[in-house]
């Protein structure tokens, strides 16, 4: 299954949380289910890549971030360079 996640939020860096700025995110999720012996199936993330870009144009280099999305949920991402970050497990 494909969903696309989109908003705006708030950016971090996960280790020195600094200060923030604020952002435009889109990440396309990929998830597989996998058949396990009990029921019911679970659900597995295998992917999650996409983009971030501050409302700024600030630079935002390659770390690990935590990005505070407008819906309340609080995402670790990491941005990989040349514009293309993922999602990691928390």
């Amino acid at each position: 299954m494909r969903e696309q996640v989109e908003g705006t939020g708030q950016l971090e860096k996960w280790d020195h949380p600094d200060g923030q700025d604020e952002v435009i995110y889109s990440f396309d999720i990929e998830t597989d289910t996998v058949e396990t012996r009990r029921e019911p199936r679970v659900g597995v993330d295998l992917q999650g890549r996409g983009t971030v870009r501050s409302t700024t144009g600030k630079l935002l280099p390659k770390d690990i971030y935590r990005l505070y999305c407008a819906d309340g949920e609080i995402m670790r991402v990491q941005n990989l360079g040349m514009g293309i970050w993922t999602i990691l497990s928390s």
